[in-house]
């Protein structure tokens, strides 16, 4: 997956700018672990709902997200790494 396609499936997850969980549970495994490879790729916050049970944490933790953090603004929880403040 590149940046477009991320996009592209980001944009259908997105209801007024903002983003829908439901529409995130709703996609196929193998979008939703492409989209999360994408994020730790560029290093960004991941949205837990993109997570899938076949997710390797082990990895994830080997690449620093450690940090699991619900933002008090977005009601989203976030995994991500010391770098990130989640509002």
């Amino acid at each position: 997956m590149n940046k477009r396609e991320f996009n592209k499936h980001l944009n259908a997850c997105s209801t007024k700018k903002r983003l829908d969980t439901d529409k995130i549970k709703a996609l196929p495994e193998g979008v939703r672990e492409s989209m999360v490879k994408i994020l730790v790729r560029y290093r960004a916050p991941i949205v837990v709902e993109c997570l899938t049970p076949s997710t390797d944490m082990d990895w994830l933790a080997s690449c620093g997200y450690l940090y699991r953090t619900t933002g008090k603004e977005s009601g989203y929880t976030f995994l991500h790494t010391i770098e990130h403040s989640i509002k």
